[in-house]
């Protein structure tokens, strides 16, 4: 682009604002009156009409693009011509893309329009007499615009807030905060304005002067083609710099490295945005740990290990964005995706479109959420992309667990300006793959509620969006939190700002491909490369006697860079003498094998080079082998049986099994460089011939070729067990034999390497972790982070170099230990540290300091949340242990609920107990004086928890009640009196998150202490569910209340009338009849005078006992209806959990059904008849479809 045309995309703005007409859902709203430039007015004129062939490939008009419902040409050319441009172009797909630019390709090709003929251009366009119709989705429509304005030089693709109409929105006062600017913006919109910008293809408000905006650009290894980026076809901004993939920045275990490309493509990213060709947000970086290793995009990945990953996404998030929480304005709002548990694309007959990923609580906590906790609590990142697989039942965009209580509650990512995206179909997928919506509105409604603000791959008037408001499914609250949060984002990177202070305003094509930036991708692919076998042939002589064969396949992934330096034009730049050869492609043979061999028989030595590329790996697409490729192989044997020396350059983001190139003798040194980006060959060349030394270290395991049949990519499990063949994940647990350890990797030289503890060990015991009091810290950080970061060890690495060459040394610090159950981790990464630029005989050192998280003190949800009631010193009990708290003979206790993170006690007197969370107001007991009192001598003792959640306490309940019965729910208790009045506090929670609790308060109030519950009398017992509660009364009847969106009310709850679902009614059971009342998660149970059982609610793994199917799923029991299963047994009792039900007879047999792929049925299956049975995929029992007595020799086996 020329700098004219730069500074002309600073005018778009302006025309934007009177681009579009008038639509009749727009009425202007009356805005504050501030001194302002007038509206510019301008009415353009339109030339020669041509007709074009566009696709992406070859676009026939190059420059800044938007995209808006409302485009025409009249209003695009108003758009291009305000901004002086001379050629104005539109494309009647979707989303009405709009061009301005003054050059036509001459490379594209004129066709005939329905408009006109194909007469000759004096441009040069190619003319090609076709007749088609212009309105194709691959055609464009392009214009001459005859009366440009003559403009001069502006900010360049950013709104104009010194003129009108957008001047007079409080969204250009820079005085405000971000979010109060981000409001008063959406408070002007319309519903469907609002609704139209919830979109990547956002239109922005035209008559307002706020312009459209791409959310979706890409930035994995530099500014990539993105529907938000748009690279020239040639010339300024027809390149950026395009770095070796994440998995090569990994393996240089570099932090300081990956901040310093992160800066660059952030800076790059700006640059590019000036220019009109970007945005100012990036969908990256990829941190889902790369567990399996056929993964198609493991390549995007630094490693499989969390310690590592966490690290490497602090350092690239503080390049991208800055410094983050410590500054007022982010350079740019990066995403962490995909959250979460989003590691395969397509295995055998699952596709990552609809897995449901079943994770224990342990894996999710110990791996696959701390790299995205680093994001959200020390990086205090700007968005999350929420990932297409579910958790345990729940699609992640959907999932209320993960995105509220985990992200924005227990995280604490719940500041201004922080959005979650979804990723790029996913509200669809919802309803056509994971056939969790029944249709496109209570997906895109569903995903809203739980936290979820952006809606990628769709456009304006979104038909999932437009179904949601239109079946009131989503509140306008709901649409304000979620555009707020967008427009407050794109405030704190100074979108709506003046710029006249903004030093990233400034940044130009010159600031593209910088010769620091270079060097950097140079860096980058040596630091790198690992080397996996060198016999001593390495480093080879670069003497002119010497003969090389350059031979294979080599693959390299890249953006649009400057350059791409080929190992070919690396050799020829060292001058060596040698041959090139294809030998073999990727994964089919070639008819050039027989001449690379006779150029290997002519060599001194062979390179050969090759290994996987994007046609093995790739997103979407998954390996199907860890073995190298066949002709590959049947290459390398030919040539290996010449007897000549053989190097290997083994390219590919996943590792292969190079178990026979190892043990190989004729093949004398094997080194793996990745994807090394813009400067690889020269790299790679540099390393083998003496320029540059090896010191990468592999961050991931090598596995061999059989790990491809034993373990499916669908087994989310890290530890061995039946799902994994017995083998386990990742380095900490995999058992087998390994062609080449994760953290191998060798050296030209010889280092003497110290390891040794600075100082005092600054924790003995866990209860010396330090509680600091309070929730969060002034910046919003959690307290429990900083505990979890504190100092236990300091250890100092020294490496001294013993050999000839000057290397870097990288230092992997890894423990081991005894404590805890089998199975045991075999060893954890808990420090490392790369030492630069080591000479001959000089040493290096560095401090490695491990902190309390990294030696696994605190267990997720065992005990740091206070539920285990043991005081506010102890936040674990690995074994069962006495709670002198709760002691029989001082307290008496007689009977304990367990809600979600907190428990209630009865005692033998009637009193009630409670302990654990109280944010929602589940304890039922306010602070008093002497509990503040108690909270200052805890901080003054550092104790790790609070005793006001941590001790268990009375409830603040009348002295002179006397309790029979607790249950809890998720978020409340609740407590039975013995006149049969029933007493509540804390809250529901809904997929949007607080359903508050009292139908006569207004909807998400939260009750902090007890109340009595409207309408109950004569209640004789409870059952609490997740979110719903039973009460049954002595006359027989039962009483539900709560959430029932899975319909364990036992009745149809209707979206607009949900709030109705608090007030306690009659359930639909034989009148006066019920004996019995069970809660399960979402289900339940109940027994009549009759002994016959009913239940209803969720049944989607037949855990009601009415059984389900494969094809359709019986997935809820809307009202009560007899377990018929059960007829012929005498139920006394019944437990129920999320997905599967225990009863027990009057006899003492016990009876399991429901979901039983992870031992909940508490027997073989082996012996159940197969008609009883659902299998998965893989013909493994996944639904046990009815009732079966567990055999008593199993029930008598001792604990």
């Amino acid at each position: 682009m020329k700098l004219g045309h730069i500074q002309k995309a600073g005018l778009l703005i302006q025309a934007v604002g009177l681009a579009a007409a008038s639509n009749p859902d727009d009425a202007q709203v009356p805005l504050s009156s501030r001194k302002c430039l007038p509206q510019l007015e301008y009415v353009p004129t339109l030339g020669i009409y041509r007709c074009f062939d566009d696709t992406a490939g070859l676009r026939a008009l190059d420059g800044v693009s938007f995209k808006s419902k409302h485009n025409n040409v009249q209003s695009c050319a108003g758009v291009c011509g305000r901004a002086g441009y001379t050629l104005v172009g539109i494309k009647h797909n979707r989303s009405k893309e709009c061009i301005c630019g003054d050059l036509l390709n001459i490379e594209a090709f004129r066709v005939a329009g329905t408009m006109g003929g194909c007469e000759s251009d004096e441009a040069g366009a190619k003319c090609e007499v076709r007749r088609v119709n212009c309105n194709d989705e691959d055609a464009i429509e392009v214009y001459d615009i005859l009366n440009p304005l003559t403009v001069d030089k502006a900010p360049a693709n950013l709104p104009d807030c010194s003129r009108d109409p957008l001047c007079s929105t409080d969204v250009c006062d820079e005085s405000l905060s971000d979010r109060d600017r981000a409001a008063a913006l959406v408070s002007c919109l319309t519903i469907w304005e609002k609704l139209d910008n919830l979109v990547n293809e956002a239109p922005g408000v035209p008559r307002l002067g706020v312009p459209p905006y791409e959310w979706w650009s890409e930035g994995l290894h530099g500014v990539a083609s993105s529907p938000g980026t748009r690279f020239a076809p040639e010339g300024n901004f027809s390149y950026a710099t395009s770095f070796p993939q994440p998995i090569v920045l990994g393996s240089a275990f570099d932090d300081e490295l990956a901040r310093a490309v992160g800066e660059v493509v952030s800076k790059e990213t700006r640059a590019f945005g000036n220019a009109g060709r970007s945005g100012l947000d990036l969908y990256t970086p990829n941190i889902n740990a790369f567990k399996d290793p056929r993964w198609g995009r493991g390549q995007e990945t630094p490693g499989e290990d969390t310690l590592h990953l966490q690290n490497y996404v602090s350092a690239m998030l503080t390049g991208l964005e800055g410094s983050g929480a410590s500054s007022s304005k982010k350079s740019l709002l990066a995403t962490c995706k995909h959250y979460a548990a989003n590691d395969f694309e397509h295995y055998e007959n699952v596709d990552r479109s609809g897995f449901d990923a079943q994770i224990s609580t342990q894996d999710l906590s110990e791996y696959y959420l701390p790299p995205f906790k680093t994001c959200a609590v020390e990086k205090k990142i700007a968005s999350f992309m929420c990932s297409y697989n579910g958790v345990n039942g729940t699609p992640l965009c959907a999932n209320a667990y993960l995105l509220e209580t985990v992200l924005r509650r227990h995280w604490g990512w719940d500041g201004d300006g922080r959005y979650v995206s979804t990723d790029c179909g996913c509200v669809a997928l919802m309803v056509s793959h994971h056939r969790y919506a029944p249709d496109l509105g209570h997906a895109a409604a569903w995903s809203m509620r739980a936290g979820t603000d952006l809606e990628c791959n769709a456009s304006p008037g979104s038909e999932a969006l437009q179904s949601a408001w239109s079946q009131s499914l989503v509140s306008e609250a709901h649409v304000d939190r979620a555009l707020t949060r967008l427009y407050t984002a794109l405030v704190s990177v100074g979108l709506f700002d003046s710029g006249r202070a903004d030093p990233l305003r400034s940044l130009g094509w010159a600031d593209v491909d910088a010769q620091e930036a270079r060097k950097l991708a140079y860096r980058a692919a040596v630091q790198g490369a690992v080397l996996l076998k060198n016999d001593g042939i390495l480093p080879l002589p670069k003497e002119a006697k010497q003969k090389y064969a350059l031979v294979g396949p080599w693959g390299n992934y890249f953006g649009p860079a400057p350059y791409l330096l080929s190992p070919y034009r690396a050799a020829q730049d060292l001058g060596i003498e040698f041959t090139y050869t294809l030998g073999s492609k990727i994964k089919s043979s070639d008819d050039s094998f027989e001449e690379a061999m006779a150029s290997a028989k002519n060599a001194d030595t062979i390179i050969f080079m090759g290994g996987v590329d994007n046609t093995l790996e790739a997103e979407t697409l998954d390996r199907k082998t860890l073995a190298w490729p066949q002709p590959q192989l049947e290459l390398l044997r030919a040539l290996s049986a010449l007897g000549k020396p053989i190097v290997v350059l083994q390219f590919g983001g996943g590792q292969v099994d190079d178990t026979e190139l190892l043990a190989n003798a004729s093949i004398n040194a094997v080194l793996w460089a990745g994807y090394p980006g813009q400067s690889g060959g020269k790299a790679i060349i540099d390393i083998i011939f003496g320029a540059a030394a090896p010191a990468g270290r592999l961050s991931v395991t090598q596995y061999p070729a059989s790990y491809n049949e034993a373990v499916p990519s669908t087994d989310m499990n890290l530890r061995p067990g039946p799902g994994n063949s017995g083998l386990g994940r990742t380095y900490r647990w995999y058992t087998g034999e390994t062609p080449v350890p994760f953290g191998f990797g060798l050296h030209y030289t010889t280092f003497d390497v110290g390891l040794v503890v600075r100082g005092k060990q600054q924790l003995d015991r866990t209860d010396q972790a330090v509680h600091l009091g309070g929730s969060h810290d002034v910046s919003g950080t959690p307290n429990w982070h900083h505990v979890l970061t504190k100092p236990v060890i300091t250890m100092a690495v020294s490496a001294t170099n013993t050999g000839e060459t000057t290397s870097d040394y990288v230092a992997l610090v890894f423990i081991r230990s005894d404590v805890g159950p089998e199975p045991k981790p075999l060893k954890t990464l808990v420090g490392y540290t790369r030492l630069r630029d080591i000479k001959p005989g000089a040493t290096a050192a560095q401090d490695i300091v491990i902190t309390i998280e990294r030696l696994d003190v605190f267990v997720f949800g065992s005990g740091e949340n206070c539920e285990l009631g043991l005081g506010p010193k102890h936040t674990e009990a690995p074994r069962p242990r006495l709670n002198r708290l709760l002691d029989a003979d001082t307290v008496g206790v007689v009977q304990i609920a367990v809600g979600g993170m907190h428990c209630a006690a009865l005692t033998h007197d009637g009193k009630v107990l409670t302990w654990g969370v109280n944010d929602d107001g589940a304890l039922g007991r306010a602070k008093s004086s002497s509990d503040d009192q108690q909270a200052e001598e805890d901080e003054d003792e550092e104790t790790p928890l609070g005793s006001f959640e941590s001790t268990p306490a009375p409830v603040a309940l009348d002295e002179d009640l006397e309790i029979i019965q607790v249950a809890a729910t998720n978020s409340a208790c609740f407590a039975l009196s013995a006149d049969g009045k029933v007493y509540g506090w804390g809250s529901f929670a809904g997929g949007d998150g607080n359903f508050g609790f009292l139908h006569e308060k207004p909807p998400k109030t939260t009750e902090r202490l007890p109340v009595p519950i409207p309408g109950l009398r004569d209640v004789k017992q409870l059952a609490g569910g997740s979110n719903h509660i039973l009460a049954l009364t002595n006359d027989g009847n039962v009483l539900a209340w709560g959430s029932g969106e899975q319909n364990e009310l036992g009745r149809r709850v209707m979206e607009r009338r949900r709030f109705e679902s608090l007030v306690p009614r009659r359930v639909g059971l034989p009148k006066n009849k019920t004996v019995k009342i069970f809660a399960g998660s979402h289900h339940s149970f109940a027994i009549d005078t009759a002994g016959k059982v009913w239940a209803f609610g969720l049944n989607n793994f037949g855990q009601c006992g009415m059984p389900t199917r494969v094809d359709t799923g019986f997935t809820t029991v809307i009202s009560p209806a007899v377990v018929k299963s059960l007829r012929g047994w005498s139920i006394k009792h019944i437990g129920c959990g999320l997905h599967h039900s225990i009863a027990c007879t009057e006899d003492g047999d016990v009876l399991v059904w429901g979901r039983c792929d992870d031992g909940q049925m508490g027997m073989p299956l082996d012996d159940i008849s197969n008609d009883d049975i659902i299998l998965d995929f893989r013909n493994r029992p996944r639904v046990l479809n009815v009732p079966t007595v567990v055999p008593e020799p199993i029930l008598s086996q001792p604990a």
